[in-house]
């Protein structure tokens, strides 16, 4: 972490509820000198308190990008290899007995599908019907609820 913006070698982007106007203005000197671009994940939204979709990381990374015309050089969290590897350095298991649960096609289920893992989609958070039908992304499993799960697992 540096005081002044023009000190840092890397910008790092993810999400915070305090994200104002001159957190852009500092990403727009940082990115000007080339300093290195990263994200930790795409979701532009993600459910907030009672439900309702807010703001997510992605929100933030596309206003950079926008305002500096850059985009992050390594996004590092889901679906990216970055994410894959450090799942499988840490499960310590093949890609093939690993199952990936999550709510979300071009994250969560995007990287079981990269990685060949198994993928299970729960119906409850962002996905609805009509983009699970529309998507190239096609999970596993689809479960109504996390605690059909037990129909996975038997």
């Amino acid at each position: 972490m540096v005081a002044e913006p023009g000190e840092a070698d890397v910008l790092l982007a993810s999400w915070t509820d305090e994200f104002h106007y001159e957190d852009m203005t500092d990403a727009l000197r940082v990115l000007d000198t080339g300093t290195v671009y990263l994200g930790t994940d795409p979701d532009p939204t993600f459910p907030g308190p009672g439900g309702d979709p807010v703001p997510g990381s992605g929100a933030i990374l596309r206003a950079i990008t926008g305002v500096t015309e850059r985009e992050p050089d390594r996004v590092l969290g889901k679906p990216s290899e970055v994410a894959i590897e450090a799942a499988l350095d840490r499960l310590r298991h093949d890609a093939e007995d690993i199952l990936v649960v999550g709510d979300r096609l071009g994250t969560d289920i995007l990287l079981g599908e990269r990685a060949g893992m198994e993928t299970a989609l729960v119906m409850t958070g962002v996905t609805d019907d009509a983009t699970l039908a529309a998507s190239d992304v096609k999970p596993d499993h689809v479960l109504d609820s996390l605690a059909d799960i037990d129909s996975i697992l038997s």
